[in-house]
């Protein structure tokens, strides 16, 4: 269990430039030693039979099969372990949506098996608990020059691993409270978006993200606004309230001009209120504009409301 630092790995170091179109083989064959380590704890009992078969259940309808082969034949439909590990291995590197699906379920239902194994037994402790399984699963990510990461449940693109360890998971942490749930949801969606390249979806999901946000804050600390209000009134909102620390006008009318002008207006011209008879095409670069700088305004907002009630 875990990560072990190998000579080679501390001569050649981590991949600086990421792939998002092919997993090989040496990495699912990671994936599964860290799935199997978990799984194969006796603390879980008679748990893990059911999240297996659930997690096999999974992956059949999504993929639209009644079973999943297994080096071109059929499997009994009861060996579900053996089905999903061969599923998993017999898949093609440039398969990466598939691999990662089934990545994704799997981590999903170890969640869920550590949490009903401690709901029903508190003081149970889990050697190898899930949150260090997902650890090791996006340092394998890492180790590989894949460009995702596990995160909230979800399979998450990254494209620049310094803003994503300064902007993207910071922000998703701050969404993790139960009160930032849509915002939370918002923003993962625009992650899922922008990972299959629906890129329009994108730009919707970081303004319904941004937009949410400004409401839960509006609303914890009591002041109104409309629920049709849209991003330039909730914006005023906060100005009138003086929400954002005001060390001079200048600064703060350029904030002002950063959130109105950024998020609203780039969603507004290429995404939202119909395309009519014209295509619109929004390019990879923009759509991971939008992430970054959506994710770094409302870990702003954020941490701004939560230092206030300091």
């Amino acid at each position: 269990m875990g990560i072990f630092n190998t000579y080679s790995k501390s001569q050649t170091g981590l991949p600086d430039v990421y792939t998002y179109d092919k997993v090989d083989l040496k990495l699912r064959n990671q994936v599964y030693h860290i799935w199997n380590d978990f799984f194969n704890q006796q603390c879980f009992d008679h748990l893990v039979e059911s999240a297996r078969k659930d997690i096999y259940k999974t992956i059949c309808k999504e993929i639209g099969q009644k079973t999943l082969f297994s080096g071109g034949f059929f499997s009994r439909e009861e060996d579900f372990v053996e089905q999903v590990d061969k599923y998993f291995e017999d898949l093609q590197d440039n398969n990466a949506n598939r691999i990662l699906d089934a990545i994704q379920i799997t981590f999903f239902y170890m969640e869920l098996l550590e949490k009903l194994t401690k709901d029903n037994n508190p003081y149970l402790t889990i050697s190898y608990p899930v949150e260090q399984a997902i650890k090791d699963l996006n340092y394998r990510f890492r180790e590989n020059g894949v460009g995702y990461e596990y995160s909230s449940g979800k399979i998450i693109r990254i494209d620049n691993k310094l803003l994503h360890q300064e902007t993207i998971k910071p922000t998703l942490l701050l969404l993790i409270e139960k009160k930032y749930k849509n915002a939370n949801e918002a923003f993962l969606k625009a992650h899922d978006h922008y990972k299959h390249k629906r890129n329009q979806e994108c730009l919707n999901e970081c303004l319904k993200s941004f937009e949410s946000t400004i409401k839960i804050i509006c609303n914890e600390n009591k002041w109104a606004y409309n629920q049709s209000d849209t991003a330039k009134p909730l914006i005023n909102i906060f100005i009138t309230n003086k929400f954002l620390p005001s060390y001079n006008e200048s600064s703060l009318n350029a904030l002002k001009q950063l959130l109105e002008g950024s998020i609203p207006t780039v969603r507004n011209k290429n995404s939202a209120h119909g395309a009519g008879n014209t295509t619109i095409e929004v390019p990879d670069y923009l759509a991971n504009y939008m992430l970054y700088l959506t994710g770094a305004t409302i870990r702003l907002l954020v941490d701004t409301q939560n230092d206030s009630k300091k």
